[in-house]
């Protein structure tokens, strides 16, 4: 096993499973790194693999002024996605390996790696790849303080390379943040191309994300489909330049995605996200993730596999809050009032409300039977918008479920039951 593992996501997941699995990715990386980097060479994308520390990387262009992603898009320019490292090498690859090989319109000139520390065999995969990299060796060897405290260090790193991001095109209005245990859709980068502009158009989103919480292969049908949350879900997800202005200065020493979650940050603001995930979360091991909760959470999610999929462009426009609204309203009034678990039996094609009423603060989290039942989080927040959950069920039936302890106006049609936490065996 490769010494030190460290994850760059922080979902609160309980302690860390060790498992030896390093020799099986080497293997498999040593063929995949050496196609990827053919198919770059080809392509004449073959990076300078520069190495930078902690000095501001010189700019080349002019800081994008606010509110110019959608000219800035649609002119052919290219965002910077910036892929978060540190002594993980054989995931490392992997999601190298995948963004360079299976995404389309990925270029090396946009890609920074920023690697927290100076790990040998992390920074041998970067320079394989010929990318540019920065590593972050301010301060003591773990950031801020103790080594067990890898809350801080995420954090304090984060900071880091979305700064740096912002840096290396001061011209691109957005960073894509990414994490160094992921795998790609074909389309991912089209994805935030052709919708990262509502960002900008309606002012109630807050960031967007390629990552369904509650995306299982169970739950996902529809590949076009935007939805709204207001629960922050990382791990992919495209941080604005306006954005960054607001948050950057205040950014915290520790847990920066609870950060990001609290009404302080997002002020009433959604993020959105695809029903078909366009990322998928390889990693077992690391700072929160162990190997029960990613079978659990994570080794389901049904990310998009479909080179032929290519997006309109205008699917963003139904995302915006008063259409979306609307639709969501409409979708809810048309659907049937479940009245017993039996009535999801030998149909397909309908649409079902699921009344509860459950205290989303309550520590004990009693939503938690019925996320297991439907096999989505039991944290009620995850992928919820204003009360409302709204996903396939085995693919063939799709289900709402209405939280009338939440607020929002989503709640007011109920004439029928009101589902018990209980209920659901």
């Amino acid at each position: 096993m490769v010494g030190f593992q460290i994850g760059l996501h922080s979902h609160t997941v309980g302690n860390n499973l060790e498992l030896d699995i390093g020799k099986w990715h080497i293997a498999v990386d040593t063929a995949e790194r050496s196609e990827a980097r053919h198919n770059m060479e080809n392509r004449g994308q073959q990076g300078s693999g520069n190495i930078a520390g902690n000095n501001v990387l010189p700019p080349a262009v002019p800081s994008a002024p606010a509110g110019s992603m959608r000219a800035y898009l649609e002119g052919g320019s290219k965002l910077t996605l910036i892929v978060l490292a540190c002594n993980r090498p054989e995931y490392l690859s992997r999601t190298l390996t995948s963004l360079m090989k299976d995404v389309r319109g990925v270029r090396v000139e946009d890609v920074l790696v920023v690697q927290d520390g100076k790990h040998a065999e992390t920074q041998k995969v970067i320079e394989d790849f010929g990318l540019n990299f920065v590593q972050n060796t301010g301060g003591t060897n773990l950031r801020r303080g103790a080594v067990n405290d890898g809350a801080a260090r995420i954090a304090t790193h984060y900071k880091f390379a979305i700064t740096k991001g912002f840096e290396h095109n001061p011209a691109s209005p957005a960073v894509i943040v990414l994490e160094d245990d992921f795998l790609f859709s074909p389309d991912f980068l089209e994805y935030f191309e052709n919708n990262g502009p509502v960002l900008e158009e309606d002012p109630t989103t807050f960031i967007m994300s390629a990552w369904n919480d509650n995306g299982n292969k169970i739950h996902v049908n529809d590949r076009n489909k935007l939805l709204r949350t207001d629960y922050f879900p990382g791990l992919g997800w495209m941080m604005p330049r306006k954005l960054w202005s607001e948050l950057g200065a205040s950014w915290p020493n520790t847990h920066w995605d609870h950060w990001m979650r609290d009404p302080l940050r997002h002020k009433g603001r959604s993020c959105v996200f695809p029903e078909v995930p366009r990322d998928y979360h390889i990693g077992v091991k690391g700072t929160f993730m162990d190997d029960f909760h990613h079978k659990a959470y994570f080794a389901d999610i049904g990310y998009n596999k479909d080179e032929s999929f290519n997006w309109r462009g205008d699917e963003w426009k139904g995302v915006v809050k008063a259409t979306y609204d609307n639709d969501l309203k409409e979708g809810i009034g048309g659907a049937k009032e479940l009245n017993s678990l039996a009535d999801f039996e030998n149909v397909s094609g309908e649409r079902f409300v699921i009344y509860i009423n459950v205290n989303p603060k309550n520590p004990t989290q009693p939503f938690k039977q019925i996320g297991q039942y439907f096999s989505i989080w039991h944290e009620i927040q995850r992928g919820g918008y204003e009360g409302v959950h709204g996903f396939w069920w085995k693919n063939e039936n799709y289900v709402y479920i209405i939280n009338e302890g939440e607020q929002g106006g989503f709640k007011s049609g109920r004439t029928g039951k009101l589902w018990a936490v209980g209920d659901f065996q």
